[in-house]
């Protein structure tokens, strides 16, 4: 049965008469309409749950493709975390048997981590707030500026007992990771709280249970999101069904529930949890390790989010609290193992939209679920695996020699052919040489060679995925070598998560903060708070426009402090305003409104009354003061008197030195003008008497010279004489 059948009968109208005034066969009539209500009632909840479960089961059917793209993504993702045997395409680099395992180099973990913890810091750096509510323009009233304060505080502290921030956190990792990040609510199903009370007259104090329904955002595991697949536009979904594995504990304790039908519940529970065996758990159950007990024993309990007809509410009792434009109302139908055991209508009346807030990080344009991060980097990660085997490889084939043996000329005493220190070999035949028999030969290393592949891939990685490893403070090799250009990359490397974190603000705070401002709208019985607000969100480019806009009236309230040109036009007050608004400040409240700070200045004007005392003590301080100054003056004018008499004696001890500094100066003239006439004629003196030795010198060395001569003449004739009387003697001539 399909969920918008309207040929069901319409409901038999109630008979409002008392049941003492109709007579036996009124009675039969009433029962017999009231069992035919009951029936009707059973009929209509059993096609519900049947149409719900044949929807699930479709759809379920429909996903393979999906699914194996998440365990693919998984398996990118936890790398040897993961098992290796659960990948439906044989031919992926990373379905070897697990005998042959290899070191791999896991650069999509190290991406992923960077992306998740940029986007949670995008969004919560400063602070779990990443929104804010302002008053409407069209209520400018005091009043309703006061409610809008209110109203986020409410709001504030709803998600804080939900766990918003944490919640988010999960949702992001399975955006970067899986793909798509998903958060539902608000929902008002409740949780069930534990509390004390004290027993009257005794010390003892005693639990109770009961149920909180204050509204919450809580994160949806895509594995048991099922959206409907007619549409890839979030708000445009017409309905959406959520699985979840229930342990028996976990439905007894929703029989404590005012929520829950608990006759259904107890129907549910007789019967043995019905054997689940769609791929959706299996396949969950395998990305870390493969345990089939994940599981076991579990419920599975379908959450429907979407439209139910006028008719089918009727036929459940159940009356809307508003006119449908269409005669459909959005709703919300628990079902397990064919048995409806929760049915509501949608916490926000006339959203006519599923609860659920959908985020992809990559859009799958058949879809609204999308692509993760591990997908984009898929080729990349092969590559640098690759290139990491091989470099491994060829390591470990050129670290040693490699041998070459002829088998039958040499054989191992011990049998065994291996390599071993300390082997004994023997030559079979003794006219062979060892050399002959084993040789030993070095395999070429090639690593500098597949480094740059290897490199290549990482760079790649960058490019493909979007996430430079500047944006976590490492290096990167287009950083540039200045300051200012190192600034200017930083600044620009997170222009794309800027942008991711901007669609999350579009497609979940935006939504999310919204619904739960619509909920306490309708819900909350707290008069104070409600009102005409607007959302404002935080997203990542208007928070550093922010820091910018602070900076800058930082530097405007300084100037204008030391400028007094600048001040004339300047409004101090709202300067002011504007500073404190543009702070995170944790409550709104310690700021004084312009209506309060003109109150404050007129009653403190209001209050300024001239005191007799006070008036006299002034006065008295004003004398003082001005005797003050003129003792000072007097004072000042008899030191600057002194000054200049001193001043004055200085000036004319300073003419009288340079004065006699001019007569030094001219009899030291006069003595250097003498000096230089009497060395004057003391050089030419000298050289007279110089002159004079030197023509002596000379004369006495030519009469020496001639004297020599002389004697060298007279010498030269006594040896002539000497040889001649020599010749008589010989010739006997005589003498």
């Amino acid at each position: 049965m399909d969920l918008n059948d309207d040929t069901m009968l319409a409901t038999i109208t109630p008979v409002d008469v008392e049941i003492d005034e109709l007579s036996e066969e009124e009675l039969g009539a009433l029962a017999e309409q009231m069992e035919e209500e009951r029936r009707q009632k059973e009929e209509m909840m059993e096609s519900l749950a049947n149409a719900i479960n044949s929807k699930f089961q479709n759809r379920a059917s429909k996903r393979a493709a999906k699914e194996g793209q998440w365990l693919r993504a998984a398996g990118l993702y936890y790398g040897k975390l993961s098992v290796k045997d659960y990948y439906m395409n044989g031919e992926t680099p990373w379905s070897r048997d697990l005998e042959s395992d290899r070191p791999d180099v896991n650069v999509v973990r190290s991406k992923c981590s960077i992306a998740i913890a940029q986007t949670v810091s995008m969004q919560f750096g400063t602070s779990n707030k990443n929104w804010d509510l302002f008053p409407d323009k069209r209520d400018p009233s005091a009043e309703n500026a006061i409610s809008c304060a209110l109203m986020s505080d409410e709001i504030e502290g709803q998600l804080e007992d939900s766990k918003y921030s944490y919640n988010c956190r999960q949702a992001m990792w399975d955006r970067v990771v899986l793909g798509t990040g998903i958060l539902k609510g608000p929902l008002s199903v409740g949780k069930l709280t534990r509390s004390y009370t004290q027993l009257d007259g005794s010390t003892t104090w005693v639990p109770s249970v009961s149920v909180d329904y204050s509204p919450s955002l809580v994160r949806i595991n895509p594995w048991f999101f099922f959206p409907d697949e007619s549409t890839n536009v979030v708000d445009k979904l017409n309905d959406t069904i959520e699985a979840h594995p229930l342990s028996p504990l976990d439905l007894k304790k929703y029989m404590k529930h005012e929520g829950f039908i608990e006759e259904a519940l107890a129907k549910v529970l007789e019967t043995a949890p019905e054997e689940y065996r769609s791929n959706t758990y299996a396949e969950f159950a395998k990305l870390s390790e493969n345990n089939s007990n994940l599981f076991k024993d579990k419920y599975l309990v379908l959450e429907y989010h979407g439209p139910i007809t006028r008719t089918q509410l009727d036929k459940m009792d159940i009356e809307p609290s508003y006119d449908s434009v269409n005669g459909e109302y959005y709703g919300e139908v628990w079902v397990c193992q064919n048995k409806v055991i929760r049915i509501e209508l949608e916490s926000i009346e006339a959203s006519f939209r599923v609860p659920y807030y959908v985020c992809p990080w990559e859009k799958d344009p058949a879809s609204v679920l999308g692509f993760g991060v591990p997908l984009m980097m898929e080729d990349a990660q092969r590559v640098v695996n690759e290139s990491w085997h091989m470099i491994l490889d060829n390591s470990s084939i050129s670290s040693g020699p490699q041998v070459a043996m002829q088998k039958g000329l040499i054989e191992p005493a011990n049998g065994k052919w291996e390599l071993t220190p300390g082997q004994i070999w023997y030559l079979t035949d003794p006219q062979v040489q060892i050399q002959q028999a084993l040789q030993f030969f070095n395999v070429p290393n090639v690593t500098q060679n597949i480094v740059p592949i290897m490199q290549m891939a990482q760079g790649f990685a960058e490019e493909e995925s979007g996430i430079p490893l500047i944006t976590a403070g490492l290096g990167s090799p287009q950083l540039a070598d200045t300051a200012s250009g190192g600034l200017m990359i930083q600044s620009a490397s997170t222009t794309l998560l800027d942008f991711m974190s901007e669609d999350w603000d579009d497609n979940i705070t935006e939504a999310a903060i919204s619904s739960m401002y619509a909920w306490n709208m309708q819900n909350s019985e707290k008069a104070e708070i409600k009102g005409a607000f607007s959302i404002d969100v935080r997203t990542s480019t208007e928070y550093k426009n922010k820091q910018l806009h602070i900076r800058d009236l930082e530097k405007l309230s300084v100037e204008a402090a030391q400028n007094p040109e600048m001040a004339k036009y300047i409004r101090a007050g709202e300067l002011a305003r504007v500073r404190l608004n543009m702070m995170s400040l944790p409550s709104k409240s310690i700021i004084k409104s312009t209506e309060e700070v003109e109150a404050d200045e007129a009653e403190a004007a209001a209050n300024a009354q001239p005191d007799a005392e006070m008036v006299a003590l002034q006065l008295k301080a004003r004398q003082i003061a001005l005797e003050e100054a003129q003792l000072a003056f007097e004072g000042q004018q008899q030191q600057q008197r002194e000054l200049w008499d001193h001043e004055e004696k200085m000036t004319a001890n300073q003419a009288r030195l340079v004065e006699s500094q001019a007569r030094v100066a001219v009899s030291q003239n006069e003595k250097e003008i003498a000096m230089i006439e009497l060395a004057a004629k003391n050089e030419q003196a000298y050289a007279n008497l110089g002159l004079k030795e030197q023509l002596n010198r000379e004369n006495n060395q030519t009469k020496a010279f001639l004297a020599g001569l002389e004697n060298t003449r007279k010498i030269q004739e006594n040896q002539l004489f000497e040889k001649e009387l020599q010749l008589k003697r010989e010739i006997g001539s005589g003498i």
